[in-house]
């Protein structure tokens, strides 16, 4: 992400709002909504969590570090989580080298999609995000912890 890029919270509007809202609101440089191209590059930082090898975590830190912080814990936890878990669960995980960046944004994209047009997706979603916030809860720490020290 170009430098100067930050979470714009016009209308009131917090940190704990829904992603797909969020990321709207999300601006570089002079008023610049961020490009599909930097919200793939987000996701796919973050997607090297849940792949079958060693994580590196200061990596990712140096990835993300021009987010602002609140986006990219909403993105690990709400987008990313959701389309990349099961490869940590899977007895032989398919992906351990990293997911692909195309397959990744179509994911989260059409993730995205099925939420705004169904309830009862956004319930069940919202559901799953809960668990994954408690089950991933020492990476995203591990994450914040290497941003600090940036």
């Amino acid at each position: 992400m170009p430098p100067g890029c930050r979470s714009s919270r016009a209308n009131g509007q917090d940190a704990r709002q829904p992603l797909q809202s969020r990321h709207r609101l999300l601006r570089c440089g002079h008023n610049r909504l961020m490009t599909r191209e930097e919200r793939i590059h987000l996701w796919s930082a973050l997607s090297d969590v849940f792949v079958d090898n060693d994580v590196d975590y200061t990596f990712i830190a140096g990835q993300v570090a021009g987010f602002d912080r609140a986006m990219v814990q909403a993105a690990f936890f709400e987008d990313v989580a959701p389309a990349c878990y099961s490869n940590l669960l899977a007895p032989i995980p398919p992906i351990w080298t990293g997911f692909d960046s195309a397959w990744l944004g179509e994911t989260i994209e059409r993730a995205r999609v099925a939420r705004q047009h169904s309830s009862l997706r956004r319930l069940r979603d919202r559901l799953f995000i809960v668990y994954l916030r408690r089950a991933l809860k020492a990476d995203w720490a591990k994450i914040a912890q290497e941003l600090d020290r940036l």
